[in-house]
């Protein structure tokens, strides 16, 4: 993922991830093969960010808080869109800044965010969007997601149907692009996406709760 904060993730004895780093956190499992993720930090494929905007149009302008060397915004830019682009650790790309501490207001946001504070990532976002922000998650989020009051306007779930092949590590769960709207009431669209031939296949639409 395009990652902000200082973390790293280790195995311990083979089964338990453990998140070092400024929050402590103990996470679920990871299938990280012995490996270290240093500042919680991989690249999303070009491919994964195409599905998204090949599914969602966004109006007006675009900021990536969790934005690495560039992989989303790079992709957002050669589609015409204006992006502002930052992260908490110094990639030499964008502005350096801390998401947390990010409070003016944002047309839209496209992140693929931490693998750890995915909530406090998700509130903080949705308070300075004005449109659409869009998050690559676990698919296995999908349940909490639906039911929690904190999603409310989350209106489309893109899910990749194959493992993506993230280049920094080995992860076993797949990813879906989580889309929410300002101000939007209906029901949940769910799509999944065949990752190798782009299709696409309409899953239903989920009323949300709340």
């Amino acid at each position: 993922m395009d990652k902000m904060n200082n973390n790293e993730f280790e195995l311990e004895n083979q089964n338990t991830a453990t998140v070092q780093g400024q929050f402590d956190t103990p996470v679920s499992p990871l299938q990280v093969r012995g490996e270290k993720i240093k500042n919680d930090f991989v690249q999303t494929p070009k491919i994964v960010t195409q599905i998204l905007l090949q599914n969602e149009k966004f109006d007006g302008e675009i900021f990536e808080p969790c934005c690495g060397k560039g992989a989303i915004s790079d992709v957002l830019k050669n589609e015409g869109y204006k992006v502002h682009s930052s992260d908490k650790n110094n990639y030499g790309y964008g502005s350096v800044r801390n998401l947390f501490d990010i409070h003016e207001k944002c047309e839209n946001i496209i992140t693929n965010p931490p693998f750890t504070q995915q909530q406090l990532v998700k509130k903080h976002l949705l308070s300075i969007t004005k449109k659409k922000i869009a998050l690559l998650w676990y698919v296995k989020n999908l349940g909490n997601e639906i039911e929690t009051k904190s999603s409310a306007g989350l209106k489309s779930v893109y899910v990749i149907n194959t493992k993506i092949n993230w280049v920094e590590t080995k992860l076993g769960w797949l990813f879906a692009w989580y889309v929410w709207e300002k101000g939007y009431d209906g029901n949940i669209l769910i799509k999944r996406i065949n990752f190798e031939n782009n299709q696409e296949t309409f899953v239903g639409a989920m009323e949300q709760s709340g």
